[in-house]
């Protein structure tokens, strides 16, 4: 179906598809996944970006399952971000998911973006240069403070990758995202933070997430990430390195906070809008280190 005639550009078409298989056949012969919309609709009429085909994949019923077990939680890639955030089991297991969620744009768009989308459209970023950092959107900061791996499929198959790995090198060529896995041991704890210019639609500037396996006072396997710095977000290692082996005492905390703000690479160079971002991350480290320990 022709969703635009420009004479200039040509005619888009648009394809409903009802399987992964037949989206898959479609994305290998160059059309481009559409969900929710909320970010290449908006692109398209700006003609910011105009790809010659779209493919409509929100039809897929494989692609919104949900499925919530002891130690683990599956989500399918069609999941709305509003479903996320209104859904009190996972808010109870993964508080920071919810919480990023909740954090998303608008009601709207909410409700009409997706998991899957939310992720694609990070790491579409990341591959240019020009564009603001990956950490900006909010899903996969969250995503990568948690155990998680990506479901993907392609004209080979199948695929499972850590989360961590497809965030630095990208979604593979003709591949679509089917489900997201997040492993919850007991005692995880979770929480996100977003620094925006205003509550809602509010454009993230820095966003940080930090999980752990907490034991009174003591946290174990320490995530720490922040996004809006590097081009990707990434965990603070050496932060996490602190509160892992000393504690997380009020004192270590700052500390750890401290350090944490410093230790990524800036895709800005120096200036003051590095500077603010990195307070920012100080802060949010601080702020969320507390709270799962609750200090």
């Amino acid at each position: 179906l022709p969703l635009s005639t420009n004479p200039n550009k040509g005619i888009m078409k648009y394809i409903r598809a009802y399987s992964a298989t037949e989206a898959l056949e479609l994305i290998d012969d160059g059309c481009v996944p559409l969900a929710g919309g909320t970010i290449l609709v908006p692109e398209i009429s700006l003609r910011a970006n105009r790809p010659n085909s779209l493919i409509d994949i929100s039809h897929i019923d494989q692609l919104k399952a949900f499925e919530c077990k002891n130690n683990a939680i599956e989500l399918g890639s069609l999941i709305t971000v509003a479903e996320i955030a209104a859904n009190d089991e996972i808010k109870s297991r993964l508080g920071c998911l919810v919480s990023a969620a909740q954090q998303i744009g608008n009601p709207l768009v909410r409700r009409a973006a997706t998991l899957g989308g939310n992720i694609a459209a990070g790491l579409s970023v990341q591959a240019d240069s020009q564009q603001e950092p990956a950490g900006v959107f909010d899903l996969p900061t969250a995503l990568l403070a948690c155990a998680t791996e990506a479901e993907l499929e392609s004209a080979d198959g199948t695929e499972t990758l850590p989360f961590d790995q497809m965030m630095e090198t990208g979604l593979p060529q003709n591949s679509l995202i089917t489900k997201i896995l997040i492993s919850i041991p007991k005692n995880f704890r979770s929480a996100y933070r977003k620094f925006a210019w205003r509550e809602s639609s509010g454009k993230t500037i820095v966003n940080v997430a930090v999980s752990g396996l907490v034991n009174g006072s003591k946290i174990q396997q320490v995530k720490i990430v922040a996004g809006g710095i590097d081009a990707i977000p990434r965990r603070l290692q050496k932060a996490e390195q602190i509160i892992e082996e000393s504690g997380s005492s009020e004192a270590l905390i700052a500390k750890a906070a401290e350090v944490g703000a410093t230790e990524l690479n800036c895709a800005f160079g120096p200036s003051p809008k590095e500077a603010y971002r990195r307070s920012l991350v100080r802060t949010g480290v601080r702020e969320l280190l507390r709270e799962i320990v609750c200090l």
